[in-house]
């Protein structure tokens, strides 16, 4: 339940009222089979390029992105960019006995490693390990690709225990069952920043990355808390509260209930 405000006469009302055990909301308000919280990441985030090709993660939780302009590192709080050699376009990376190996669109081959400081380096090599795997093998589907993804022009497959992960040329992400059934349909309409999906990359069962042809994404399935609206409409948080089963947040746009 929303209720859009923050004034009456005796004092500021709270104009979120969020219960815990309620779940599935999106940003449109619709309830959904399955809940999901996205958090985008734009250029103003990873100070890079927009385009972003390949997705890796490290035992140890470190995120790797190919990105036009070098290899991107996240840690969870900071972002860094490692360009190569010539420059070039880094167009795949994976992570393979502690290190991490990258091609890039001038083929470009290498790995990284770090200094003493934790700086990565990247060494040039003449051949590729018949172990690296680049691209994964296709994943199976048990059930027929339903209609609407098939006209999105599917880009990339994923899937974790019973999801499925179906990022698209057109129309963002689509999530489903083990079915087939839609659970989510993620696009530029409701929670992500682009509709063309480049990789997917899974972190765990409840988090997934997205490599977008305008920046990335990561999605958490399942969260104790989920967005109910964007900014521009729900406005900026200010305080929040939990009473019994309920959360109470307050931000600072007003509404009159009298």
């Amino acid at each position: 339940m929303i209720i859009r405000g923050g004034t009456c006469k005796f004092r500021s009302l709270v104009i979120i009222l969020l219960s815990v055990i309620v779940h599935g909301l999106l940003s449109t308000g619709h309830a959904t089979k399955l809940s999901v919280f996205v958090e985008n990441f734009s250029v103003d985030d990873y100070k890079a390029s927009c385009q972003n090709w390949k997705l890796a993660i490290s035992p140890d939780g470190l995120l790797y992105v190919a990105n036009n302009i070098g290899l991107l590192t996240y840690d969870g709080n900071s972002w860094w960019v490692n360009p190569l050699p010539d420059n070039s376009v880094v167009t795949s990376v994976t992570f393979s006995k502690d290190t991490i190996f990258t091609f890039s669109d001038t083929n470009l081959f290498g790995g990284w490693l770090r200094d003493e400081k934790g700086i990565p380096h990247f060494i040039p090599l003449d051949y590729m390990q018949d172990d690296l795997e680049f691209e994964l093998p296709p994943v199976h589907l048990p059930f027929p690709l339903p209609g609407i993804i098939q006209q999105s022009l599917p880009s990339v497959i994923e899937h974790v225990e019973n999801l499925y992960f179906f990022g698209t040329s057109t129309n963002g992400l689509f999530i489903t069952d083990e079915k087939g059934n839609i659970l989510q349909h993620l696009s530029l309409q409701n929670q992500l920043n682009d509709n063309i999906v480049r990789d997917i990359c899974i972190q765990d069962q409840n988090q997934i990355w997205l490599a977008l042809d305008n920046g990335l994404a990561r999605i958490a399935l399942n969260p104790s808390v989920a967005l109910l609206g964007q900014r521009s409409q729900i406005g900026r948080l200010t305080d929040a509260a939990l009473v019994n089963d309920t959360i109470y947040v307050q931000t600072h746009i007003p509404y009159r209930l009298f």
